[in-house]
């Protein structure tokens, strides 16, 4: 085992004595154990415990040399042996310098993963991402915890998982707006395994194809939501989109954009991942920074994974 193999299953160890109570305490079955802890083994791993058994998903942050196959696999040796995985179920990725792209395989395969007593199909081995960003469990739990009787926007809604938990909270309806079919798709499946027999959750929680730009512009319609959640990509290029996203230079027009879209009284939640981001004036009745609410112990990286703001119309 190389030196480097030794100190990530030593502090592997370290934080999994840290987490494991937590988790258990919190009903928490997937969680950040490793962030880069070691700058020489620029891995995060994540753990799901699904349908399917325990897994295990790796990202590799390429540095500007590289790192050696050779390396990544004793990497990937000390993880198994560490968090007592089947090497099948471990899952590496590599992200390199200036982005990688989103979709990297074709395997089609979900399981379920469990939180907060709610279930999400995660694909964990055909995308960048899984369908499920475990640092904003927090922000899910407060939409929950709002969500009663209110009218709920989500916008780049992904794979739907704020738009779940509104649900789950009690919203009387739902709008949730994203350019991608496959996370539209995506969203209406998580929203169908949390519904009750014999319920079309699809009635009341309408997913919708579009861009988020364009149907921003549209002139506001009658309707109205009392709470919303927006969470966009720091940066998107997709060609189906009306414009570039830059979420530094983009944010106050979506702001302002989403507020006029709530009833008086209405909160919006925004958030980013973009570091080093700037929140820019914020026409609002109240904006406060919830970033470190958000945060759970196994993300307590500095500076923080994501920023996010309560703003109230």
């Amino acid at each position: 085992m190389s030196d480097r193999a030794a100190a990530l299953q030593a502090r592997l160890k370290k934080n999994l004595r840290r987490l494991e109570p937590w988790a258990r305490r919190e009903d928490v079955s997937s969680f950040r154990v490793y962030d880069r802890d070691i700058p020489e083994v620029p891995l995060t791993v994540d753990r799901y415990q699904t349908s399917e058994g325990l897994f295990v998903h790796v990202t590799v942050f390429e540095p500007r040399h590289g790192v050696a196959d050779a390396e990544v696999q004793r990497w990937a040796d000390a993880l198994c042996a560490e968090l007592q995985v089947d090497r099948a179920h471990l899952e590496i990725k590599r992200r390199e310098r200036g982005g990688a792209r989103e979709k990297l395989a074709a395997h089609g395969v979900r399981c379920e993963a469990h939180e907060g007593g709610l279930r999400f199909l995660v694909n964990l081995t055909d995308y960048v991402d899984t369908g499920l960003f475990l640092d904003h469990r927090r922000l899910r739990a407060r939409v929950r915890q709002e969500a009663a009787g209110r009218r709920f926007l989500n916008l780049f809604s992904y794979t739907g998982s704020f738009t779940v938990y509104a649900a789950a909270g009690g919203a009387l309806c739902s709008r949730s707006i994203d350019l991608s079919p496959t996370y539209c798709r995506w969203t209406i499946d998580n929203l169908r395994l949390n519904a009750r027999p014999g319920v079309d959750p699809c009635t009341a929680h309408i997913v919708e194809q579009a861009d988020v730009f364009a149907w921003l512009e549209q002139p506001a319609s009658a309707e109205r939501f009392d709470l919303a959640v927006l969470d966009p990509p720091s940066v998107s290029v997709s060609k189906r989109a009306r414009q570039a996203l830059d979420v530094h230079a983009d944010h106050p027009w979506l702001i302002a954009r989403a507020l006029e879209r709530l009833a008086p009284g209405g909160v919006l939640y925004f958030s980013t991942n973009l570091q080093g981001f700037a929140l820019g004036a914020v026409s609002a009745t109240a904006v406060d920074d919830i970033s470190d609410e958000t945060l759970s112990p196994d993300f307590p990286r500095r500076p923080p994974i994501h920023r996010a703001w309560r703003i109230v119309k």
